[in-house]
C-alpha cells in the first residue's frame, strides 16, 4: 500500500522537488545546530527514536546528541530504517510518549 502510494508519479516527482530543496538548502539549519543548542532543552525528557537500517541518518547522529542531551534515552530499533512509519519504528515512537507522559504525571 505505501509502496503504490509513492510511486506513483506525481507523488513521487512531488517528494522528489520537496526532498531536493531541502538538501540544497541545507535542511534550513546551520551545521551542528542541534548539537550546539541542545542545553536549551537539556531539563526536558527524550527518547531518541532511531532505526538501525537507516541509511538517510547516521547512527552516529543520535549517539552524539544522545551524549549531550543528559535527559534523553536512545532506543536503536532493531527492524527498523528511516521511516516513521516502519512498524518497528512506530511501536517505539508510541512507547515513547506513553512513557513521556507517565513521567510527567
Amino acid at each position: 500500500e505505501t509502496l503504490a502510494k509513492f510511486t506513483k508519479p506525481h507523488n513521487a516527482l512531488a517528494l522528489a522537488r520537496i526532498e531536493s530543496h531541502y538538501f540544497l538548502s541545507d535542511g534550513f539549519i546551520e551545521e551542528n545546530h542541534i548539537l550546539n543548542n541542545v542545553s536549551s532543552i537539556s531539563a526536558i525528557p527524550g527518547r531518541i527514536i532511531h532505526g538501525r537500517y537507516d541509511i538517510v541518518c547516521p547512527l552516529d547522529n543520535a549517539q552524539s546528541l544522545h551524549k549531550l542531551w543528559g535527559n534523553s534515552e536512545l532506543h536503536i530499533v532493531r527492524d527498523a530504517g528511516h521511516s516513521a512509519s516502519e512498524p518497528g519504528n512506530v511501536d517505539a515512537l508510541i512507547r515513547a510518549v506513553k512513557d513521556i507522559a507517565l513521567e510527567l504525571q
